[in-house]
């Protein structure tokens, strides 16, 4: 699951959101983990749900929006998440204009 460090950042950045007006409402926010093997999924979970309560807009990809490695640099190499990033980031690059006020 997510690492303490993630978890309060999820929590404190979600409450002063709220606390000021939903600051993170209408914006875009992907979920993009890195994991060796298991919890990415968790971790996904935890961050999008933060997104979602706070009115965000989240986008979707081909599969799931992570990279897998055990070494620092080992994810350059994970060619199916780079894939998935980029076609995230086309999905952004695409949503972007559409969503301006």
């Amino acid at each position: 699951g997510p690492t303490p460090e993630i978890k309060a950042l999820i929590d404190r950045a979600g409450v002063v959101a709220k606390m000021n007006g939903c600051l993170f409402a209408r914006k875009i926010g992907a979920a993009v983990v890195c994991h060796r093997r298991g919890g990415a999924v968790s971790v996904m979970d935890a961050i999008n749900h933060m997104f979602l309560i706070s009115k965000m807009i989240v986008p979707g990809s081909t599969y799931w929006n992570f990279g897998v490695g055990r070494e620092k640099g080992d994810v350059a190499g994970d060619e199916e998440g780079l894939r998935n990033m980029r076609d995230l980031g086309e999905t952004i690059a695409w949503l972007l204009p559409r969503i301006r006020d």
